[in-house]
């Protein structure tokens, strides 16, 4: 008895959690805010960093096969020697804020536009070699590839006009490349990336994808 009180106590929190994350998802207010802060935030941080002006771009792979592009800019640095690591370390620690925006297809399914904010610790060598690790938080909207119908209040059927839904995207990536070299040098820096995003809520549950991504620096104040 006490057993079925707790399940039916999950059940009711589960479902009152989920139809709130989309209540606020679907909420424009609640997207127009996202988009202003990560607007003004993405603007104010860029300036804080004028001298390292590049746009990661290159191939993103959900669930690695999946093909897509993402496109992410670094709005802020800041690098830092720990007091473990002596003055003539060859290593260099950065801690970072990015923004990305990105897209999939899910052939036959659904394609996905998705932002995210990333938060990234970097050790960073003298040759311009560096790993990267990051974790953030995004939002996904999904946009289904066929035809979707739904019944009106009037019991009448109409064709639904872009059939989807938002969904959080929690994200963590591992990255290794080479930092491009300052000034107008295209193509100078390379990286390649593995992760994992979780799409909630996904049906009653979430969806966890792997993710491959891989691409170059463009230089964006080229010199």
């Amino acid at each position: 008895m006490k057993t079925d009180f707790l399940h039916s106590v999950c059940a009711v929190w589960h479902s009152t959690k989920v139809a709130i994350i989309r209540r606020l998802c679907r909420s424009k207010l609640f997207l127009s805010l996202l988009v202003s802060a990560a607007g003004g935030f993405g603007q104010v941080m860029g300036q804080a960093s004028a001298d390292h002006q590049f746009l990661q771009l290159g191939y993103f792979g959900k669930q690695i096969s999946r093909p897509g592009i993402s496109a992410s800019k670094e709005a802020f640095h800041s690098d830092f020697d720990p007091f473990f690591e002596g003055k003539n370390s060859s290593l260099h620690h950065r801690f970072s804020i990015s923004v990305a925006l990105g897209m999939y297809t899910h052939p036959g399914n659904h394609t996905g536009l998705f932002t995210n904010v990333q938060l990234g610790y970097a050790l960073h060598c003298e040759n311009r070699f560096y790993w990267k690790l990051q974790a953030g938080p995004g939002l996904l909207r999904t946009f289904l590839a066929r035809a979707t119908y739904e019944v009106g209040d009037d019991l009448s059927i109409r064709k639904k006009f872009l059939a989807g839904n938002y969904q959080f995207m929690p994200l963590t990536a591992l990255e290794f490349g080479k930092e491009p070299i300052a000034g107008n040098h295209l193509l100078s820096g390379y990286y390649l990336k593995v992760g994992a995003f979780l799409q909630y809520p996904h049906n009653t549950m979430w969806l966890p994808n792997p993710t491959f991504e891989a691409g170059t620096f463009i230089p964006l104040n080229p010199k």
